[in-house]
């Protein structure tokens, strides 16, 4: 996983989250193609699902990324 502070589950509140990767796909060309998001292992929850396009780019930074993307919850706000 990447240095990015995962925040817990938005529905069950759970800290247990892993990376989920999708197949690696290459077809002629070299062209590469993979997708993974965050998913909570004990709600099931998961998403949103992220795409990289080359071996460069960090999966694991950009699902967390998608993953911390959210409206900030009452208690996150201080109410």
């Amino acid at each position: 996983m990447s240095d990015t502070k995962l925040k817990p589950c938005p529905f069950c509140g759970s800290k247990h989250l892993e990376l989920d990767c999708g197949s690696v796909t290459e077809s002629l060309g070299g062209f590469y193609l993979q997708s993974g998001e965050i998913e909570c292992m004990k709600c099931g929850v998961s998403g949103p699902s992220v795409d990289v396009s080359n071996e460069k780019d960090d999966l694991n930074a950009l699902a967390a990324s998608a993953w911390n993307t959210r409206a900030p919850s009452a208690k996150e706000q201080g109410e």
